[in-house]
C-alpha cells in the first residue's frame, strides 16, 4: 500500500475518533488531540491535522444543513450549550465560522448562512 494511502486512513481513523468522541459529549481540543496522537507541539499548534486534504474531506461529508438545523432547534429551545460549541468548531474547522473582531460583518455572515436556505426550519423538540 502507498504511503499516501496509509496516512489517508490513519487520517480517517483519527477523525472518526475524534468525531465519537465529540459527539459522546466528551469535550475535544484539536491542539491536545493532536499532542495526545504523537504530534509534536509545534504541529499542534498550527492544527497540521485539520489542515490535511484527508481532514478536510472527512470534515466535507457532514451536512451543512444538519448543523443548521440543530443549531436552529437549540437556539429555539435555549439549551444544550456543548452542543453549540461543537457545531461552532465544526463550523471553524469548515472555514465557515466567521473570525472573531470583525465588528458588524460576523452578523451579516451568520444571516447569510442561513439565508442560503441550506436549513429547514423546525419545531423544536419538546423535552419529556
Amino acid at each position: 500500500m502507498a504511503k499516501g494511502r496509509t496516512t489517508e486512513k490513519r487520517i480517517e481513523a483519527l477523525f472518526k475518533e475524534f468525531m465519537e468522541r465529540a459527539t459522546s459529549g466528551e469535550k475535544m481540543n484539536m491542539y491536545q488531540y493532536q499532542l495526545d496522537k504523537g504530534y509534536s507541539h509545534s504541529s499542534a499548534k498550527a492544527y497540521k491535522l485539520a489542515g490535511t486534504k484527508s481532514w478536510l474531506k472527512c470534515l466535507d461529508k457532514i451536512d451543512d444543513s444538519a448543523l443548521a438545523n440543530r443549531l436552529v432547534d437549540i437556539s429555539k429551545g435555549g439549551t444544550d450549550q456543548n452542543s453549540i460549541r461543537a457545531i461552532q468548531e465544526l463550523f471553524k474547522l469548515k472555514g465557515r465560522y466567521p473570525k472573531e473582531g470583525r465588528g458588524i460583518g460576523i452578523k451579516d455572515e451568520i444571516l447569510e448562512l442561513f439565508e442560503e436556505g441550506d436549513y429547514e426550519e423546525q419545531e423544536p423538540k419538546q423535552l419529556k
